[in-house]
């Protein structure tokens, strides 16, 4: 019998400078086969430069990845879902100020550690019990202060390492919350990058206003004076602390998630 060595379609992976062929994956004669193998090939090397292409010297019908050819655009992220993600989102990057601030509102000492985190979290926790505690402060201390918690301690000091921590368990919780790919390549779908990409700016916003919130809030009288300092000093100069080059685009979202530590 004679093996067959020509198929109507081809999906191959090529090196980066989509140039020379390294591996021919597969020959298929049925489009839809050869497109479920494409994207099966797709998923098992994502990083990789595959292409479905026509014949042994076809068209190319789906691009390598990186290329410019533009590939198939996918429905939109249905309203509900998308703002749902956003509210999550926005949840999970309060975590930002509790690791980064003194904590001088609840009268404790600087995070300046996993451990030390970990310690005013359950101090925060506990203070949220308290029969007096109100509901914004329990919701924080469910959402954000008990993950900390169940957290590894990791070790980093840098603040922007913990900042990109951060930022990629934001993305994670969103992919796994409302069932969203982490990146997007192209196409219309939101993607847990994306959503946290389309939230920092307004959250940013949030936080330059949220030291005259409280400012407001707490009297210019002796037992309120070391809240007022720590929200016109530390809490002021939090976004710039973190994002010191503004809020981050998709791009920089998604090169943080690619680098992330895999261990």
């Amino acid at each position: 019998m004679k093996t067959k060595t020509h198929f109507a379609f081809r999906v191959d992976i090529w090196d980066d400078t989509r140039d020379s062929n390294v591996e021919h994956v597969a020959g298929v004669d049925d489009f839809e086969v050869a497109e479920a193998t494409y994207r099966a090939a797709v998923a098992r090397w994502p990083r990789a430069r595959i292409t479905l292409r026509q014949g042994a010297r076809g068209s190319c019908m789906r691009p390598a990845r990186g290329s410019t050819v533009p590939r198939p655009r996918s429905k939109p992220t249905d309203p509900n879902v998308k703002a749902a993600a956003e509210e999550t989102a926005w949840q999970h990057l309060m975590r930002l100020i509790i690791d980064a601030t003194s904590w001088s509102m609840q009268g404790m000492g600087p995070t300046d550690g996993p451990k030390s985190r970990r310690h005013h979290a359950k101090l925060f926790i506990e203070n949220a019990l308290l029969p007096d505690a109100g509901d914004n402060s329990r919701e924080i201390a469910r959402t954000v202060a008990l993950p900390i918690m169940h957290e590894v301690v990791d070790g980093r000091s840098s603040p922007n390492a913990r900042r990109d921590q951060i930022l990629i368990d934001t993305a994670q919780l969103v992919c796994d919350r409302h069932a969203l790919r982490p990146t997007r390549t192209s196409g219309e779908s939101e993607s847990g990058c994306s959503i946290v990409a389309e939230v920092l700016p307004k959250f940013l916003a949030w936080l330059h206003k949220y030291p005259d919130e409280l400012l407001d809030k707490f009297p210019d009288l002796p037992k309120y004076r070391e809240r007022r300092r720590f929200a016109d000093t530390e809490l002021r100069r939090l976004p710039e602390k973190f994002f010191p080059e503004g809020a981050l685009s998709e791009d920089r979202m998604n090169n943080i998630w690619d680098k992330r530590s895999r261990s």
